[in-house]
């Protein structure tokens, strides 16, 4: 039975069943505090957007089409900004002994994905090399572009376990994490010089 969009139905069956008897009562009683309760937040909902509450299940289908198109957006913008800086940092790199760009960034503030994504980008060019770090927890990630002759996985992974932290990846691209932020410069230096 539909139970109507301010939940009348329950209401009124609630207030039946607590006229069947005293016994009844105090079960009834919760059963109609939950239903005003319903009301008064679909009620809510429905003054914050401006609509009435028989039409909110159409009003939230609008806002999960739209959050979605949101989504998408921000992570174009995103990937574009990464383009932006991967450019920047390529263009002030140096160079190591085997001709390679070395970019390095901490990133503070950031998210793993978000070193992720700015790893890729800078090695999309070749001959690119990307060590990143984060402070918490102490992450790693290491990126490698083509035509550099390394792999990313192999390097990182033995590092890793001898310092105590756990991770890997493929050639190109691999990440992990370590005890303590002495651990993680550490590896970050030994990292520097290998490449």
């Amino acid at each position: 039975e539909d139970e109507g969009p301010f939940g009348q139905n329950q209401i009124k069956r609630v207030g039946q069943q607590s006229g069947a008897g005293r016994r009844g009562e105090p079960f009834a009683q919760r059963e109609v505090a939950v239903a005003m309760h319903q009301v008064d937040f679909q009620a809510g909902i429905a003054g914050g957007a401006s609509a009435a509450v028989e039409d909110l299940p159409a009003v939230v289908e609008k806002w999960k089409v739209d959050l979605r198109a949101r989504e998408v957006e921000c992570r174009e913008l995103t990937a574009e900004l990464h383009q932006h800086l991967a450019e920047a940092l390529r263009r002030t790199a140096p160079r190591t002994a085997g001709g390679r760009r070395l970019v390095t960034w901490s990133g503070e503030g950031s998210t793993v994905e978000q070193l992720r994504g700015l790893a890729q980008a800078v090695t999309a060019e070749p001959l690119s090399v990307f060590v990143g770090t984060l402070a918490a927890p102490p992450t790693i990630v290491l990126s490698i572009g083509s035509g550099s002759g390394l792999d990313a996985g192999q390097i990182l992974k033995p590092l890793l376990g001898e310092l105590g932290g756990k991770g890997g990846g493929n050639s190109r691209l691999a990440q992990g994490t370590v005890p303590s932020s002495e651990t993680l410069a550490a590896l970050a230096g030994r990292l520097q010089g290998m490449l």
